[in-house]
């Protein structure tokens, strides 16, 4: 079993093998929302995951950048059954805003049964009309969803709560 202080390392989109990427798909399709066959798979979209010092996928997370707009929309976050409660997905979060998003500002949407997790991680409500209007191509929202954001920052704001090694660039 892996602590919270075990040495954890990040793996972007173009460092997965192709057996990461199915576990990284089934991770996804079995926490979340099922998502249509390869859905995860767009060229568009990029992927981080979070390797413990076993091998093992414990949390991911998939994100698509808005050049024009400075944006990064946060499409899924999941971390797996087995390694809830120990920060990975937090861990990915501070990565993801210090070291993909920069400057930029970060747009999700989620149940509102998980506001609470992102709010103790300082994400705030974001109005679903300007969420809308900005993100047009962002299709199949539940009714019932919240729209968030992380506010821009500047890297280094960040607290420096990551003991995760980096591998390779952020892909931004």
């Amino acid at each position: 079993m892996s602590s919270t202080t075990a040495q954890l390392r990040v793996l972007h989109t173009k460092e997965f093998t192709d057996d990461q990427k199915h576990i990284f798909e089934d991770m996804l399709n079995k926490e979340l929302q099922r998502e249509a066959c390869s859905a995860y798979r767009k060229p568009e979209l990029k992927w981080l995951a979070l390797i413990n010092e076993d091998g093992d996928m414990v949390s991911g997370l998939v994100y698509k950048i808005y050049k024009k707009q400075r944006i990064v929309y946060l499409k899924s976050l999941v971390t797996d059954a087995n390694h809830r409660c120990k920060g990975h997905a937090s861990r990915l979060l501070d990565y993801l805003q210090e070291k993909v998003a920069g400057g930029r500002q970060i747009l999700f949407y989620c149940d509102p049964c998980r506001v609470p997790f992102y709010k103790k991680r300082d994400a705030q409500n974001f109005k679903k009309r300007k969420f809308n209007k900005l993100l047009r191509d962002i299709k199949g929202m539940p009714a019932e969803c919240l729209t968030m954001q992380f506010a821009k920052t500047t890297p280094g704001e960040m607290k420096g709560k990551q003991n995760t090694k980096e591998v390779g660039a952020a892909g931004a």
